[in-house]
Parts: structure tokens; C-alpha cells; sequence
């Protein structure tokens, strides 16, 4: 009896804090052009429609933060997990030798902003793929100037590519010129101990609950 009533009165003083892991989601648009730039060639040697993207792939993915990013806020850490796909290869971190996500924050802790570019694990010490991210409005990237609602093109204005580096040096491309999206969702939770002593509680009560009806019996 008096260990119930310890354990209850320690549940009221103490908060209620849980440590979240918290996944953003990313959807992209449709690419919008695609081709195949040959190797060793400037960029006038790029072909459209010769590619191994088309109009139905697009840039999707995630990543997961132990905590939700602070509001009104710029960070340039990389995240425990990701994974992005364009629809033809997919970029984790476990495969991505060199990743860099540019995250900026609204005042609810939205994404508003954000540059991620991510390669795949070289091979015979050549990268293999790149997924490329940007989007959002009022952000600096690449001193490339902010990124504004009217969006068109690459880096600084706003749009996701994939590109393949094939074997003989030439690169498949595929681009969209609208930025996508993101949405939220904690993924997991681990009480801490506060939450624990609220569940040893109740299972101290239920315990209470069943010896009285047993003595009554």
C-alpha cells in the first residue's frame, strides 16, 4: 500500500516529456524534361527524350530526426535515416557516399526551404547517381539568390532531378521545374522515466483493484 501510494505521488510531481523520432515526407513533381547528355561533351550535347527517366518519374523520399526541427530555424546536419528515389535509383544513407541536406523552418517548424543532394556509393571510384532537391520560398542557396514562388530550373529557383552516370562517362538526366512538398509524422516514441512512473502506477492500481476483489471472494 504505501509503495502504491510513493509511486502515485511521484507521478504527479514529475512532467510528461516523450523523445520522438519525427519523419519528414517528401513528394515531388513529375519530371518535366529528361535526356542524355554524352560523355566528355558541353552542354549542347544534351538530347532530350533520350533518357531512362520519363514524365512519370519523380522525386519522393524521407528522413528521420530524433527530435522535430526547431521553429524559425536553419539546420545543415544530416539526418540518422533517409531515403530519396527519383524513380529510377534509389539514395539512402547507408548507400550515399556524400549527402548534404540545407533545411529552413517556418514559424510551426515546417520545412520551407530546403537543398538536398545526395550521391550514390561510387564505383571504381565514380559516383553512380545524384538526387537533387530544392525548393521553397525566401532561402539563399548557392548564392544562386532567394528562391522565390515562381519557380523554373535548377538549383536556386526550385525543382528535383535525378541523374545517372553511365559507365561510358555519359549521364542520363531528368528534371522538374516546380517544387514538391513535405509533410510530418513522429514515427516512434520512448517514454522517459516520468512515463514510466505513470505506467508503473497504473499497473500498481490495477494490482490494488485485483487483491481486494480476491480478499473479498
Amino acid at each position: 500500500m504505501h509503495f502504491r501510494i510513493l509511486v502515485l505521488f511521484a507521478a504527479f510531481l514529475l512532467p510528461l516529456p516523450m523523445m520522438a523520432d519525427t519523419t519528414y515526407y517528401f513528394t515531388g513533381s513529375n519530371f518535366s524534361s529528361f535526356g542524355t547528355e554524352a560523355a566528355n561533351s558541353s552542354s549542347s550535347g544534351f538530347t532530350f527524350g533520350s533518357s531512362s527517366y520519363s514524365t512519370s518519374d519523380s522525386v519522393s523520399g524521407w528522413f528521420t530526426v530524433s527530435a522535430p526541427l526547431a521553429a524559425n530555424s536553419y539546420d545543415g546536419s544530416n539526418p540518422k535515416v533517409f531515403s530519396f528515389s527519383d524513380g529510377q535509383q534509389t539514395i539512402n544513407e547507408t548507400d550515399a557516399y556524400f549527402a548534404v541536406f540545407e533545411l529552413l523552418t517556418a514559424s510551426d517548424g515546417s520545412i520551407k526551404a530546403w537543398e538536398i543532394d545526395a550521391y550514390l556509393l561510387p564505383k571504381g571510384g565514380k559516383a553512380t547517381g545524384e538526387i537533387m532537391l530544392f525548393g521553397g520560398v525566401g532561402y539563399f542557396i548557392n548564392g544562386y539568390g532567394p528562391i522565390s514562388n515562381a519557380v523554373g530550373g535548377n538549383a536556386g529557383h526550385g525543382g528535383e532531378a535525378g541523374v545517372i552516370f553511365n559507365s561510358d562517362g555519359s549521364m542520363d538526366l531528368g528534371e522538374s521545374v516546380t517544387f514538391g512538398s513535405w509533410s510530418t509524422t513522429p514515427t516512434s516514441a520512448t517514454p522517459e522515466p516520468s512515463s514510466i512512473v505513470l505506467m508503473l502506477s497504473g499497473l500498481a492500481g490495477r494490482a490494488g483493484v485485483a487483491r481486494r476483489k480476491f480478499l473479498r471472494a
